[in-house]
């Protein structure tokens, strides 16, 4: 008999690069955990480190709340990513790390509509900010 693996999605707290970057928190108290840490971060699987490969100093990048459904930023990186950066950050949770300066709380430069598809970490630019720079 196969037995099937269940795999458990996981968004996570990332970043993306093209423009900006995509991080992903499940709720409120991971990102007050983000601000307050000055870090995003995400599970180290193949996908979401070559996503992130891309990060480096004064990259932008973009905390997503899951659960509200808006992303804020920007968050100017501090630099790469890299493996647990940030000692005991949410938990162990998410091992795969990139700091960002220390910044009041980021404006939310988006809302994800109810029919729109939450961005996936890696590379993003918010819709509006798209807009206008055309």
């Amino acid at each position: 008999r196969r037995r099937r693996r269940r795999r458990r999605r996981r968004r996570s707290l990332a970043s993306r690069t093209c423009g900006g970057s995509s991080s992903g928190a499940r709720s409120s108290s991971t990102e007050r955990e983000c601000l307050a840490k000055c870090v995003l971060g995400c599970s180290s699987n193949r996908k979401q480190v070559r996503a992130l490969a891309g990060v480096r100093a004064g990259s932008r990048m973009y905390l997503l709340n899951i659960q509200k459904r808006e992303a804020r930023g920007p968050l100017i990186a501090l630099g790469a990513a890299g493996k647990n950066l940030v000692r005991g950050a949410f938990g162990g949770r998410f091992d795969l790390h990139v700091q960002f300066q220390k910044t009041a709380k980021p404006p939310v430069v988006w809302v994800c509509g109810a029919d729109d598809a939450l961005p996936a970490v890696g590379p993003w630019t918010p819709p509006q900010l798209r807009a206008d720079d055309a």
